[in-house]
């Protein structure tokens, strides 16, 4: 009889470990199952080009939003502005002015663009001259805690010359 119960217990064990093994490797094929399939795996379903999120954290950066998401290229243009007035007798009728891209970091100047505007602003008026321009790719830069940013170089307006209705140039308006 205790032969009996030895074995009812061992077949017992043996079965309830078998039982065991059984749901695990269940749940085991489950779970890869799942970890295949892109809407369930919360990495896949979250993970995006590391250029697409440079240039997002750039866009955050410069402090504008980032493009919409229906968009299929992103915003790469930006609007330079140059507030001038004219404090001569003649009328302006041309400006030369320089847009410059500068490390965010080193300050070095990674890119400049020269814009002729031809608008007439009389003597002792303000204008405001606009030129949308193409902003080049983000720099990276190595932030205090050892982690690499993607940054957008910050932009600069300069007055080169203006050129007066009479046909003389200056520095100066």
């Amino acid at each position: 009889m205790n032969t009996r119960k030895f074995s009812t217990r061992i077949g017992g064990g043996l079965l309830g470990l078998i039982a065991a093994l059984a749901i695990g490797v269940v749940f085991a094929a489950s779970a890869q199952a799942q970890s295949q399939d892109p809407r369930m795996n919360k990495d896949a379903r979250n993970s995006d080009s590391a250029d697409a999120q440079r240039y997002r954290d750039a866009e955050m950066n410069r402090g504008r939003n980032p493009s919409s998401p229906t968009d299929s290229q992103p915003n790469r243009n930006l609007e330079a502005k140059l507030t001038l007035t004219n404090t001569s007798s003649n009328e302006i009728k041309s400006v030369l002015w320089r847009v410059s891209f500068i490390h965010p970091t080193t300050f070095a100047v990674l890119e400049t663009r020269e814009i002729t505007s031809k608008s007439k602003i009389a003597p002792g008026k303000e204008k405001t001259l606009k030129k949308t321009i193409r902003i080049p790719r983000p720099v990276k830069v190595t932030g205090l805690n050892g982690k690499t940013y993607a940054v957008v170089p910050t932009m600069t307006t300069a007055l080169d010359s203006v050129t007066y209705a009479d046909g003389t140039t200056s520095k100066t308006p």
